[in-house]
């Protein structure tokens, strides 16, 4: 019994590895090492080998979702970063606690109000963040959850939001894509109806013919999205094409 247990768990983790992999090329990360690094520290914990070894095998029995453990692992700037965040438009002030790489944030309903970020729970774009006020009336932007925010006095809390939830214009960012296919008539016609369905906008495009004769060609597309899910349902509506055989995001 125990033998095919052990059979059963080489199986699920040899398939849970082939599965992040797949994940992890798509988006241009580097794949798994022997020592499956990239998943030591997975959620809010440091994972033995073993432990790693079992968040593998649950990927490949479909417990676990590749796309869970990679937003669990990246934060989203590292994932979307291609060639840069487009920049949102920061109202003019000499407080460099505006300018923040993690964008602009509405404080109740306004922008341009000085604010900085909480060092206790250090909030990312993908969080839900609360504001508080301090005694000096500065704001600092804590996630909803944190444990700061709910030790200390509830009057002080002000509504907040990220300039992208407010208004999708910003903070998004440029990503690079490369699909690997056969041309054919119609076919950046199906490609351009497939980005624009899941609204998102091209910033451009290009062919690029390989030089050894093949007849497989490359198309570069830079697209602007907001958010990892968008980037993996882009990628895979794009593998949907009748003649595109790979869809990828690219650093550079």
């Amino acid at each position: 019994k125990s033998w095919f247990k052990s059979k059963d768990f080489e199986k699920n983790l040899k398939s849970g590895k082939e599965l992040l992999n797949k994940y992890l090329e798509k988006i241009g990360k580097p794949l798994l090492d022997t020592d499956y690094s990239i998943i030591k520290k997975y959620g809010a914990k440091r994972l033995t080998f073993k432990e790693r070894e079992d968040v593998l095998s649950e990927i490949g029995v479909g417990a676990i979702s590749p796309s869970l453990i990679i937003k669990a692992i990246y934060p989203l700037e590292d994932l979307l970063q291609s060639t840069q965040q487009v920049e949102p438009a920061l109202v003019a002030s000499n407080i460099n606690l505006l300018k923040s790489t993690l964008g602009e944030v509405v404080v109740d309903g306004q922008t341009g109000i000085p604010f900085k970020f909480a060092t206790c729970c250090k909030p990312k774009r993908t969080d839900q963040i609360i504001g508080y006020v301090n005694r000096g009336k500065a704001i600092t932007v804590h996630r909803l959850n944190c444990k700061m925010v709910k030790n200390n006095n509830l009057d002080r809390l002000i509504s907040v939001n990220w300039v992208s939830e407010i208004n999708p214009q910003f903070g998004k960012y440029k990503v690079n894509l490369v699909l690997e296919l056969e041309d054919r008539i119609g076919l950046l016609r199906d490609i351009t109806n497939i980005v624009s369905d899941e609204n998102v906008n091209i910033v451009d495009l290009s062919l690029q013919k390989q030089t050894n004769g093949s007849p497989i060609k490359l198309r570069h597309l830079i697209v602007e999205l907001d958010n990892y899910d968008q980037l993996e349902h882009l990628l895979y509506k794009l593998e949907q094409i009748p003649n595109v055989l790979s869809a990828k995001k690219i650093d550079g």
